[in-house]
């Protein structure tokens, strides 16, 4: 009891803090005119992609409750069809469509053979391990590790892990396999980009991935949203996730909270000392659903359904919104790997990793890896159809990195 109290102090010290720095943050955010004047480092910090009820939450709950990304709904369309004409073998019925919706997943679908599983297995080991990414150059000025005691060596498996689908044509080739891209484009539309990709690998013994969420990807830098879409309450994006090894509850499959994409909700942190100590604010969820790990889950969340495992055989896929909330345990197997491809798709219409007035952004920053990326070298890929907004588009990796300059466009 006296370790409580001596406790409260210093959590209440650090709220207050914490709610000085957002408050004179977002004042300053407002004051557009005065940017130029400041350090570049307090300029490039300031919260200017957070919209009006992103600042009302901070302000009003002092810091204790924050949206991490744009507030958004994910509202039962009105009409549950296809968007785009498909083969009859992909086609989703309405009820199917309706229980993506409902849940915020679909799938797993099959998409490779054992065979083929094994042989992307050693093409992703070899890509992530030996072959040096032509995405993001490294060094000073370049892409970089922005603060802390972040090794080269680690910014370097940070790299060789993202985006490799622009350097790697067996990435690209499995990405436009019609099993992924034929169902994407009935959610989506005639025209699909992809904007990021990444692999996953968890080890034996490696700890459990938090739970996290997204819309428009605020919660990457805290500043800048990387996306843009026409309308932020519409599905303008999906995620992929491909199995490279059976994937179980032992080893670390993904978690999901069925429905929390309907509404994205703020967080409440629940220990101000250790800022990702938090829970997931909103009915039936911050209770019982700890937001950091080592918390365990409950065994009654699952059999009540607040969570839901979803195994997966190496070579089959899931599709999902980032505005599910979702983790993936941890692996308490002694010898059984989990390895994963994610990559993420766009509607047509939707820009990427822009500055305010519209001109291309010329890095990301990301407070998870605590690196900066130069996006020189980067582009969306056009999966499907073509970008219908100005952005900067890969060619594909088949003859290195070609982009097509802001301004000019299909459409």
């Amino acid at each position: 009891m006296t370790a409580v109290h001596e406790r409260r102090p210093r959590v209440a010290h650090s709220g207050f803090i914490r709610w000085v720095f957002i408050s004179l943050n977002l004042g300053l955010s407002r004051l557009t005119w005065l940017h130029d004047w400041l350090p570049t480092r307090m300029r490039e910090s300031l919260l200017i992609g957070w919209n009006d009820e992103m600042r009302r939450e901070a302000f009003r709950s002092m810091g204790k409750r924050m949206y991490l990304d744009v507030p958004c709904e994910l509202p039962l369309p009105k009409k549950l069809a296809p968007l785009c004409e498909t083969e009859p073998e992909y086609r989703f019925e309405s009820e199917q469509l309706r229980d993506f919706y409902v849940k915020g997943w679909a799938g797993p679908f099959d998409l490779l053979s054992k065979g083929e599983a094994a042989s992307l297995r050693e093409i992703v080991e070899e890509v992530r391990t030996t072959r040096t990414s032509s995405v993001y150059a490294l060094g000073e000025g370049h892409t970089a590790a922005t603060a802390g005691p972040l090794s080269v060596e680690a910014v370097e498996e940070c790299v060789n892990t993202r985006d490799r689908h622009l350097d790697c044509p067996e990435l690209w080739e499995l990405f436009h396999r019609p099993e992924i891209v034929e169902r994407l484009a009935q959610f989506l539309g005639p025209d699909l980009l992809v904007w990021r990709s990444q692999f996953f690998n968890k080890d034996p013994g490696k700890p459990a991935t938090h739970w996290h969420a997204a819309s428009c990807y605020v919660a990457d830098s805290l500043t800048m949203p990387a996306l843009i879409p026409r309308e932020v309450n519409e599905l303008f994006q999906i995620t992929v996730w491909i199995a490279l090894d059976d994937v179980d509850r032992d080893n670390g499959c993904l978690l999901f909270i069925p429905g929390s994409q309907k509404q994205f909700r703020p967080m409440r942190v629940a220990n101000l000392d250790e800022p990702r100590q938090a829970w997931w604010h909103g009915p039936g969820v911050q209770s019982d659903h700890p937001y950091a790990y080592p918390h365990p889950i409950p065994k009654e969340a699952f059999e009540a359904g607040h969570v839901e495992a979803v195994p997966m055989k190496a070579g089959q896929f899931l599709l999902f919104s980032e505005r599910c909330i979702h983790g993936a345990g941890p692996n308490v197997t002694r010898d059984r790997r989990r390895l994963g491809i994610n990559f993420r798709v766009l509607r047509g219409d939707v820009a990427v990793n822009k500055a305010l007035d519209g001109s291309d952004l010329l890095y990301n920053d990301f407070s998870s890896t605590r690196t900066r990326f130069d996006l020189k070298n980067w582009g969306v890929g056009e999966l499907k159809g073509c970008s219908r907004v100005p952005n900067r588009v890969s060619k594909g990796p088949e003859t290195g990195i070609h982009l097509k300059p802001t301004g000019q466009f299909d459409g």
